[in-house]
């Protein structure tokens, strides 16, 4: 309970100094996807299509370069553009034991800044941190933006907490778009190419 309660508190304090350090091959970043692998950012969604997506973490890297290992905490705020009242998040699934003390009751707007008391391995550079299951009632499409919470831990970024022996230390992430104007994840929308393009056909919404 002491380091999970200490993950928990390392990402809230604003006044914590720390190393910081889309696309999914981008060190430090973070998208969401359809599966843990990264492979797809998007779905052809229909009315009352289900399906889960997968907050990942890419390539994380301390400050000095070097791999991280696990994390044991994050922050985050999820944005949702899409028809208001036809996406339903059904579930929501976090590390065993995590501790949410952000707001994440609205599925268009959530914050989140979760620890847990054991850590969350990065195998082949991408780290799984949360998943959402969600259900679409209208044909969409819907956009998902990530961007930091209203006090970030690491100034103007994201942030996750790694352990490091008995030291921890804040990471910065940026979305996976490498822009916080831009979405990371579509639904109903799978015109855009993540190696080929910035969502600029799209960008405009968020304007």
């Amino acid at each position: 309970m002491k380091k999970l309660l200490f993950a928990v508190c390392a990402l809230a304090a604003i006044s914590l100094l720390a190393p910081d350090a889309g696309f999914a091959q981008w060190e430090n970043h973070i998208g969401i996807y359809t599966s843990a692998d990264a492979a797809n950012h998007c779905i052809a969604t229909t009315p009352a299509t289900q399906t889960s997506i997968y907050f990942v973490i890419s390539n994380p890297r301390l400050g000095d370069g070097t791999p991280v290992a696990a994390v044991n905490a994050f922050e985050l705020r999820v944005l949702v553009e899409g028809p208001a009242g036809s996406m339903f998040r059904l579930a929501e699934t976090l590390p065993v034991g995590a501790i949410n003390v952000g707001v994440s009751t609205d599925p268009y707007d959530s914050m989140y800044i979760a620890g847990w008391p054991g850590t969350t391995p990065v195998v082949g550079g991408f780290c799984s941190v949360m998943t959402w299951n969600v259900l679409f009632l209208a044909p969409g499409p819907w956009y998902f933006r990530l961007s930091p919470t209203t006090n970030p831990g690491v100034a103007g970024k994201m942030a996750i907490n790694v352990p490091v022996g008995e030291e921890n230390f804040l990471v910065g992430l940026m979305p996976s778009s490498d822009d916080f104007a831009n979405p990371v994840f579509s639904a109903g929308d799978c015109v855009v190419s993540t190696e080929t393009s910035s969502f600029g056909n799209v960008k405009a919404l968020f304007r």
